[in-house]
């Protein structure tokens, strides 16, 4: 069986603290469902799944954090190249290895990569 989890990143957010602090009100940077890393302005981290947002505060499972309280923010994406990259090399693989050896009609078995 083989498994290929999709690829991904976490994207670090570049906006001056205000400005990010605007971004996030507004709903122009992220979204329910999305996994973030805040750091907040007293330094401390959190990495969580927002699970509610409005204009003044961001809140996870256990969590709920002041828009004005965010120092920096990163927001992890799917990269669809790296997937097409990996599934790319993963049927290269696939059809290298089917046509690695082949068996003749008279039973025998040739391999063409073999050393």
């Amino acid at each position: 069986m083989l498994l290929i989890s999709g690829c991904t990143s976490m994207r670090a957010v570049e906006y001056t603290s205000y400005d990010l602090q605007a971004r996030i009100s507004s709903g122009d940077l992220i979204n329910i469902g999305d996994t973030v890393r805040v750091v907040k302005t007293d330094g401390t981290v959190h990495k969580f799944t927002v699970s509610k947002l409005s204009n003044t505060n961001i809140q996870g499972r256990d969590l709920n954090i002041a828009i004005s309280d965010i120092a920096r923010l990163e927001v992890k994406q799917f990269s669809a190249t790296k997937n097409a990259i990996w599934i790319g090399a993963v049927v290269g693989i696939a059809a290298l290895l089917s046509t690695a050896e082949t068996e003749t009609s008279s039973g025998n078995t040739v391999c063409f990569i073999c050393p």
